[in-house]
């Protein structure tokens, strides 16, 4: 594999600093406030799923982007390039791709195509750079060392690959970048694992395979944590700096949806067993994994994919099936403030909300009747609009910057395109 481990930029997409701006009458030098970008999965390291941006008060499509390469990850928006993968289609042997577009218009900018894989996680940015996890879900089935899938840096501006990271791991759930290091959380061979790259040159710091089951959920990174989930329910805290296994918790359940760590308490939704008990949404101690509360009351059993936003003491997150609903919860007793039921068998939000300007943003799914993309009063779950969509929702969650929310969703299993929505 190309393996390069100099890292050579001069772009200006390697800032998100204000903008400077000296008035022509005046002569007064003054900065404006930056702009609340939405750099990786739910906004930021810790995945609060929380903006300052504005955010849209009605429905108005501003473009849409639909290629025939299957339905999309999260999208990212950073210094107006949005930037997404697909996971590919049936006739593209489920080949992804990232793009990367014009945060105003939608136009391309370029596109990048990994190898022989496909791009279920979502990528993130970090000073000028663009890091992207890929996998071959059909390669970790069938137990090969070779060709799970691979981490790669491109550079921002061009998709120009920087570095390629030269060992074989599946990747589904989105990494996080902090302070000069690049977290990942993967499958090998019926184990996950969690690496921590130099993000500037790929190398790797340290690896940690003592993890009971894959990680097919972003990272979570808070307070010099780094934080992951399995699909057998354990939730593990490692020391960022070397990924010494600090604690571990075991919950009721499977655990797809990624951790969000907000002042000190770790935040999680698990589903209920095959046999339809336990599941529920947990609150820990983030230093040290003991359980503050725990919910698990029947309406809260099947939380999917669905990552909790945390905004002003308040959780955000959706759950699946027949009460499939979105729910707001108190932070500090896990007490359901509101729900806004998604009606009907087989409906539910398996994608994560995103919050900004007093409102949240979610898709649901409706089984064999497309989707449903909802803006929702944050303090009380009405319905402030709504927008049905072709397709099914599966990974994507909504990105919020600069007065915006991006969206994007599978068109159909059969024919498995996906659409990008920009609501502005």
């Amino acid at each position: 594999m190309l393996f390069l481990s100099v890292i050579v930029l001069a772009s200006p997409l390697g800032s998100l600093s204000g903008l400077v701006v000296k008035d022509a009458v005046s002569g007064t030098v003054s900065t404006q406030p930056e702009t609340d970008w939405w750099p990786k999965f739910h906004h930021d390291p810790a995945n609060t799923g929380v903006s300052t941006s504005t955010a849209p008060s009605m429905k108005k499509i501003l473009w849409k982007y639909q290629p025939d390469t299957g339905g999309f990850t999260s999208p990212i928006v950073a210094n107006g390039s949005v930037y997404v993968g697909s996971l590919g289609s049936p006739k593209t042997s489920w080949q992804g791709r990232l793009s990367c577009l014009d945060a105003g218009t939608g136009a391309v900018r370029w596109t990048f195509t990994p190898a022989n894989s496909s791009v279920y996680a979502d990528p993130v940015y970090d000073n000028g750079c663009v890091f992207l996890g890929t996998g071959n879900w059909g390669h970790l089935q069938d137990y090969l060392t070779d060709g799970l899938g691979e981490i790669d840096c491109l550079d921002a501006a061009s998709g120009d690959l920087i570095w390629r990271y030269p060992k074989s791991l599946y990747v589904e759930g989105g990494p996080a970048v902090v302070d000069g290091c690049l977290y990942v959380g993967g499958c090998i061979q019926d184990q996950g694992i969690v690496l921590c790259l130099d993000a500037a040159t790929g190398m790797e710091r340290w690896n940690t395979t003592d993890i009971i089951g894959y990680i097919r959920s972003p990272v979570c990174i808070a307070d010099t944590h780094v934080y992951v989930a399995s699909v057998t329910g354990m939730i593990y805290g490692l020391d960022a700096g070397d990924g010494r296994i600090l604690w571990n918790h075991s919950t009721s359940g499977p655990l797809y949806c990624a951790p969000t760590v907000v002042s000190g308490r770790l935040f999680c939704g698990c589903q209920a067993s095959s046999s339809g008990v336990n599941g529920g949404v947990y609150c820990l101690n983030a230093s040290t994994g003991a359980v503050i509360w725990r919910t698990n009351a029947s309406e809260l059993r099947m939380v999917d994919r669905s990552s909790p936003a945390v905004a002003a003491d308040k959780i955000y997150l959706g759950t699946w099936g027949r009460s499939g609903a979105i729910y707001c919860l108190n932070a500090d007793t896990g007490a359901i403030q509101w729900s806004h039921s998604l009606f009907g068998y087989a409906h539910g939000a398996d994608a994560s909300p995103a919050v900004a300007d007093g409102k949240v943003f979610v898709g649901t799914n409706r089984l064999l009747m497309g989707g449903l993309f909802l803006c929702l009063n944050a303090s009380t779950g009405k319905t402030q609009w709504s927008c049905r969509l072709p397709g099914r929702v599966y990974f994507s969650s909504p990105a919020i910057a600069d007065g915006k929310v991006y969206y994007g969703l599978t068109e159909g299993i059969i024919s498995n395109k996906g659409v990008l929505y920009c609501f502005g």
